[in-house]
């Protein structure tokens, strides 16, 4: 999908003309515009600044030691299975040995 923020203006200006309303030269006008695109691109990088920290303020580590119960909740379901009616959680489990897993967060 073709946005106006990543058009390319420059190609359908005819630079020869004058902007009928206002009386500026085309030019102008791709300028102004291109001008807008930077801000809204700056805005929304910001916005997205803004919305990863609020994700990451309200995410909690869940710890759990040995001998305590979990539940597993399953994800994949198998082929031409419905999960509308499915059990999603699997268990309890007994936690017998603690291991480290190393995740990368990925932006």
């Amino acid at each position: 999908m073709r946005l106006p923020i990543t058009d390319d203006l420059s190609a359908r200006v005819n630079t020869d003309r004058a902007d009928c309303m206002s009386g500026k030269p085309v030019d102008d006008h791709t300028r102004v515009l291109a001008e807008a695109s930077k801000v809204v691109l700056d805005h929304n990088k910001i916005c997205r600044e803004k919305q990863r920290i609020l994700y990451d303020n309200n995410t909690k580590l869940i710890t759990f030691s040995e001998e305590d119960y979990m539940n597993i909740k399953e994800i994949a379901i198998g082929v031409r299975k419905s999960k509308k009616f499915r059990d999603r959680w699997r268990g309890p489990f007994l936690i017998t040995k603690k291991s480290l897993f190393v995740t990368t967060k990925f932006h």
